[in-house]
């Protein structure tokens, strides 16, 4: 039976890898916990074989990424009012990022960042089976 290993900035959780466990409830910890640092998968000998850092890559350790979504605005121009409220009007351009690749849609980037998720999954589970 493998174990999962979680670090937080403080303290590490041992999860053991069987057919309860949550891996949607993973990639929230992942995604939204400030004090989450890495995750690995390690077998019964203490080999290290799924892992969020590229530290262990070396081990021969698969790298999964789990990415996150950001949101890029760039103001292109201002028009202005006195007469209007509010005065100023903003002209945007608004860009996704996910891991350096850039979207000009939110469909875009949630597509990729859902791909990336789903073969992280696959993996995972091919581990608690």
């Amino acid at each position: 039976m493998n174990i999962g290993i979680i670090k937080y900035r403080k303290y590490e959780e041992r999860v053991l890898m069987d057919s309860s466990f949550s891996i949607d409830g993973l990639f929230r910890i992942i995604l939204e916990d400030g004090d989450f640092e890495w995750f690995h998968v390690v077998d019964r000998e203490g080999k290290v074989l799924i892992s969020t850092t590229s530290f262990d890559l070396d081990s021969g350790a698969i790298l999964i990424r789990i990415p996150k979504i950001r949101r890029d605005e760039e103001i292109l121009g201002t028009d202005y009012n006195a007469y209007r409220d509010p005065p100023y009007i903003h002209k945007t351009k608004v860009t996704w990022i996910v891991e350096g690749y850039v979207c000009g849609r939110k469909k875009d980037a949630h597509g990729y960042a859902e791909w990336h998720k789903r073969r992280s999954r696959q993996l995972i589970e091919k581990t608690i089976k």
